[in-house]
């Protein structure tokens, strides 16, 4: 009789110390502070260079969270954006006309220069290629960098998308619009596979970031072209040419103080400093 009576004290007891606990859980969530997003995405490159500057933000600001989404490309950003579902979109490109008609409160300003550069491994001798050499290796023309002047063996081609944006600026100032590329070419398919892609294979040659060379420690070297070679000097004179201009794409009329925040971060005398550093070249001036 005695368990009988216990064992029914502890069943009445249980909605109690359910609804007690109900009450702690709901206390505890009240009292935590919900963190403030800000959602960013766009040109992977973009992100790669964000990335590398971003954490000091997050340790003066543990109130807001920083959700850097995949790389979208820098058009499918510019949706996102005008749409609410990102606060920041980071292009490697202006906006064209069009879309500067479409959605008239998208505002850009620029972050950062960056040259996009052809690269070879460090352990080949050369250091220089003529737009010529570098259209009869995308074709298939040459094919052994011993043609070159370098090893003897046969050489990778390392290429991206049509729509990416490194692929455009080599369309636009060496291949062309109608050169082929030759069939047994390797499509990589995101920034950072290229860095790895180039880091792993001593025959490629490839197209990547100036600045993330250094900033990742690849042993790559970027090429000369015609002679010129990608430093702030001829990025910043155009004699160098196949140079990205990133923007920070955001909407004016929905933007938060907390995005806010971020982009004045972004422009600041320390992210300007650090981007220098990894070779990059800073700037923030309006488009």
């Amino acid at each position: 009789m005695k368990k009988k009576i216990i064992y029914l004290f502890i069943i009445l007891s249980l909605p109690i110390l359910f609804s007690a606990c109900s009450r702690v859980t709901s206390i505890e969530k009240e009292g935590a502070p919900e963190l403030k997003k800000i959602r960013i995405s766009g040109s992977g490159s973009g992100l790669n260079i964000l990335s590398s500057v971003i954490e000091l933000f997050k340790e003066d600001n543990p109130d807001i969270k920083i959700e850097i989404l995949p790389g979208t490309g820098t058009g499918e950003g510019i949706i996102g954006v005008d749409q609410g579902v990102l606060d920041i979109c980071l292009g490697a490109r202006e906006m064209n006309e069009e879309e500067r008609g479409k959605y008239p409160d998208l505002t850009e300003s620029t972050f950062v220069l960056d040259a996009m550069v052809l690269t070879i491994h460090n352990s080949q001798s050369i250091d220089n290629l003529s737009k010529e050499n570098i259209v009869d290796i995308f074709s298939g023309r040459i094919n052994n960098w011993k043609e070159l002047g370098g090893n003897d063996a046969e050489i990778v081609i390392l290429d991206r998308e049509e729509s990416e944006s490194s692929k455009l600026l080599l369309r636009k100032y060496i291949l062309g619009e109608d050169l082929e590329v030759d069939k047994d070419a390797v499509l990589i398919h995101s920034a950072a596979s290229m860095d790895e892609a180039l880091e792993l294979s001593v025959n490629a040659m490839g197209q990547t970031s100036l600045g993330m060379i250094k900033y990742k420690k690849l042993p790559v070297k970027a090429l000369s072209i015609d002679g010129i070679s990608p430093n702030e000097e001829t990025v910043r004179s155009g004699s160098y040419e196949m140079v990205r201009r990133y923007g920070i794409i955001y909407d004016q009329v929905k933007l938060t103080p907390e995005a806010e925040k971020l982009i004045d971060y972004l422009h600041s005398p320390e992210v300007k400093s650090a981007l220098s550093s990894f070779g990059f070249f800073p700037e923030d001036d309006e488009l």
